[in-house]
């Protein structure tokens, strides 16, 4: 009988002996003479091993595989320790300070894993201050991925990072590259124009040749008739150009005054920015009042508040128009009413009420139907609202009678009931199914769920019965496989709260605990699977609702 062991330990044990003989010089048969005079002494082997430059060095005919000694120029000192201590150890310690000394060491001595480590470190402490450096960085060192994560971030931020230092700082192509891109968010195309001119102002003498064509990357038709009259007409820096940026005035006054689609106008110049989408509405709880939070500039705007109080109401956006319904009214009764807000002109109306009175119920859009599910009270019926008859109408009934959360994905209705098991309903088949296999061990209440990635839902939260507490936690549930994951638990504990999904991250407003009532909004990145704070809202919102809509609503 024969049968193989292996010692785990060996290999960890080895390392510390080599990097305990490198300290005595035992054995050592190679040492570098850093920047500061330190000859730091080493073992060939282990360096080469792990990194290819070394052992490219050290095969090498170059003299210093003769003399078994090299000067290190040009890098620092204490990052070059790191680096060979890393070879012995295989850790490295990385902060803000000395991330991009190590990145730009890493990448020179074809360290792959730490170069990976320092990309993930950026990228995890990505935040205004420090993202225009960090995108510059990543093209110097030729990290598309990062390169391209950094630009988005910027192009995110944009409204923020103006006011940067590093802005200024930005060569004349990273700003085109900015100003130009169909990504851009900005409060209004006016806002591209103040950023262009800020630059300029910024070194003037230098810059004024470029006005020119950094004004081509306005999109003329979207910016204000009375911000072109008043403000860029006028500008000192356009008046001393007049020349070069002649076609600029000419062009814009043609269309936004005409209001003529000419020819000229069939180019990138007069095509719309994607839509930007930074807004939440949050509407609810034991208040009529509403506001907007724009997650972008923290910028907080209270609008007109709702026709009556709804505690566990549901909102929804279809289209341009917010729709919030049912609810508990200050007596604890579950209304049936429901009124849609006009984004446009700020203004909530009622329209025909449901069947039935609801609260913790789910409610979403598809296909141009609103959708309400289940509630409180032992609730399992589905209404479906028609918005462009006004009428309501029932579907199939859901199997349980719970408390829900209704999200849409892949044009299926899915129903997160009780927290812990999922129904989906097909508007094309008009049934509803209970997936197989999918229930969370512990169930709770006073959740929220929010759908995200094509294929991923996500429960936030909640209050368990079980351990009679408030929940940090926050699973996925994955459509491919129909298995539920932990991820990231939130900074805060948290209930009857309010979650977004923007482009990718989730939002998450207000709530209560133990504590009582909260105001503090957290984000969380999906992609890193980090939960970030963000600025709180103005006052606690508990047992609302949240939903994103157009930029439209913060110029009332």
């Amino acid at each position: 009988m024969e049968k193989t062991y292996v010692n785990p330990d060996l290999f960890n044990a080895s390392l510390t002996a080599l990097n305990l003989w490198r300290s005595s010089r035992r054995y050592c048969d190679f040492n570098f003479i850093l920047e500061d005079g330190e000859q730091l002494y080493c073992h060939q082997n282990i360096l080469g091993v792990v990194s290819p430059y070394f052992d490219a060095m050290f095969n090498s005919a170059m003299e210093e595989k003769s003399n078994k000694s090299a000067k290190m120029q040009d890098i620092d000192a204490n990052v070059f320790r790191q680096i060979v201590d890393y070879c012995y150890t295989g850790e490295i310690s990385l902060n803000e300070d000395n991330v991009k000394s190590i990145l730009s060491a890493s990448n020179f001595f074809q360290i792959d894993w730490i170069v990976n480590e320092c990309k993930q470190f950026l990228v995890s402490n990505l935040k205004p201050t420090n993202c225009l450096g960090i995108w510059k960085l990543a093209g110097m060192y030729f990290s598309e991925e990062l390169h391209n994560y950094c630009q988005q971030y910027v192009l995110r931020k944009f409204s923020i990072l103006v006011d940067v230092k590093d802005f200024s700082s930005l060569s004349l192509e990273e700003l085109i590259k900015l100003v130009s891109s169909d990504n851009l968010m900005v409060p209004s195309e006016d806002f591209v124009y103040q950023a262009i001119t800020k630059w300029i102002k910024a070194d003037f003498t230098a810059r004024e040749s470029h006005l020119a064509q950094l004004i081509d990357h306005v999109r003329l038709p979207y910016v204000g008739k009375k911000y072109l009259l008043n403000r860029i007409l006028t500008e000192d820096v356009i008046k001393m150009k007049e020349t070069s940026c002649e076609m600029f005035p000419k062009e814009s006054s043609n269309y936004k005054l005409s209001g003529k689609n000419t020819d000229e106008t069939q180019n990138q110049l007069f095509k719309k920015r994607k839509t930007m989408r930074c807004n939440v509405l949050l509407a609810g709880g034991d208040e009529n009042r509403c506001m907007v939070y724009n997650t972008l500039t923290q910028e907080q705007v209270n609008i007109a508040p709702m026709n009556e109080v709804r505690c566990y109401n549901g909102v929804v956006r279809l289209n341009d128009t917010v729709y919030s319904m049912g609810g508990l009214d200050k007596t604890a009764l579950e209304l049936k009413t429901a009124e849609s807000y006009n984004i446009s002109t700020n203004k909530w109306t009622y329209i025909p009420p449901m069947d039935k009175g609801r609260a913790g119920f789910g409610i979403c859009a598809l296909n141009g139907l609103i959708y309400v599910c289940g509630g409180y009270c032992g609730n399992n019926s589905v209404e479906c609202y028609n918005p462009a008859t006004a009428k309501w109408g029932y579907v199939a009934n859901l199997t349980a009678a719970c408390e829900v959360r209704a999200v849409v994905l892949e044009n299926c209705i899915y129903c997160v009931i009780s927290g812990s098991f999922i129904e989906r309903f097909d508007p094309r088949e008009g049934k509803w199914y209970e997936l197989p296999m999918v229930e969370l061990p512990n169930s709770c209440g006073f959740f929220d769920v929010v759908a995200c990635g094509g294929h991923y839902l996500y429960r936030i939260g909640g209050f368990s019965d079980e351990q009679e507490t408030s929940l940090f936690s926050v699973n996925r549930f994955n459509l491919r496989n129909y298995i539920w994951e932990d991820v990231a638990p939130m900074n805060f504990c948290r209930r009857e709260h309010s979650a977004v999904e923007i482009d990718g991250d989730i939002y998450v407003f207000g709530g209560s605990n133990e504590r009582g009532s909260i105001s503090s909004v957290e984000c969380y990145n999906t992609r890193f699977d980090k939960w970030s704070a963000v600025d709180p809202i103005q006052k606690e919102l508990c047992c609302g609702g949240a939903v994103e809509i157009p930029s439209v609503a913060l110029n009332h």
